[in-house]
């Protein structure tokens, strides 16, 4: 509609604008899938029901140690582990994780999944101001956000789940003049913005309790950043019965791609023909990168 402020400018037949807000917004229910964490009587150090022998690191020969020979090791009696020489650390790691469905094994042995929320918004507006009979300038800017809450998350829940919240942003802004020359010949100059961000970040980042540095599991001497401010990855490989990983492999990254654009035309109208005239300047800037220089912190574990 025309725009209008009483007692100070009546803009009708002069200035109009239009305004649009769309919003989208989905939530996902959990979708179960099997995984594998350790048993109650695991996370206490008991691997009794294991099938084979554990061995205590603590105690390696130093024939190994002088990187000659063979090594060997002392093994746990009962292969249980006694209590004072689980780590704290290890304790902190698996204090969030939920216990299995089923006791009796530590072989998909529970059954879990993590919900996922999707929302989408845009706005659009136009301002049209008819400036004189020959001449029209036209305001547009559109704004808008994506944002997946866990992209690829799951099965396990935070802070042991893998994937990332994902945010993409665009916005643009546009200026177009348009002039009558003469009847028969018009300009149209347009100056445009856009602006494409996407932001990509750890699932469990600025929770302090799942830190792997001091006020989370304490482990000291990280750099800055995603390596102590994030959950450690967990991997397992190289024997049986091998637990589901744990963490999220993400980092905080930020991309923005910036464009511009100038546009003139130059229409003329000469009977029957209509022939344009004009040039388009465009240039492109694209930024991307990192916010923490290093990985999130990685424990991988195996037999070897």
């Amino acid at each position: 509609g025309p725009v209008r402020i009483p007692h100070l400018y009546n803009g009708r037949d002069k200035m109009f604008f239009f305004v649009s807000y769309l919003h989208y917004h989905q939530s996902t229910g959990v979708n179960p899938s099997v995984v594998s964490v350790p048993t109650s009587r695991e996370r206490a150090g008991d691997f009794s029901q294991l099938p084979y022998q554990i061995y205590d690191p603590t105690t390696t020969n130093a024939t190994c140690l002088s990187s000659s020979g063979t090594c060997t090791n002392q093994a746990f009696p009962g292969n249980v582990i006694p209590a004072n020489e689980i780590s704290p650390i290890a304790q902190l790691q698996q204090k969030f994780l939920p216990l299995p469905d089923n006791e009796n094994t530590d072989q998909g042995n529970l059954l879990s999944g993590i919900p996922n929320t999707l929302a989408n918004w845009v706005f659009d507006g136009r301002l049209d101001w008819q400036f004189s009979p020959k001449q029209r300038v036209s305001f547009i800017a559109t704004r808008g956000q994506s944002t997946n809450a866990c992209d690829g998350c799951g099965p396990l829940p935070i802070p042991y789940s893998s994937g990332s919240p994902e945010s993409e942003t665009p916005w643009t802004g546009i200026v177009e003049d348009n002039y009558t020359i003469s009847p028969h010949i018009v300009n149209s100059f347009k100056y445009g913005f856009s602006r494409y961000v996407t932001l990509g970040g750890n699932n469990d980042a600025g929770n302090p309790q799942y830190a792997a540095g001091p006020g989370g599991l304490g482990i000291n001497g990280l750099p800055e950043g995603v390596p102590s401010s994030t959950f450690p990855r967990v991997t397992w490989g190289g024997f049986a019965n091998v637990p589901t990983g744990w963490g999220s492999t993400g980092g905080n990254n930020v991309s923005a791609v910036n464009t511009y654009s100038v546009v003139d035309d130059l229409l003329w109208s000469h009977g029957s023909h209509n022939i344009t005239f004009g040039f388009l300047f465009q240039w492109n800037t694209d930024n991307s990168g990192n916010v923490s220089s290093s990985p999130p912190l990685i424990f991988n574990y195996s037999n070897n």
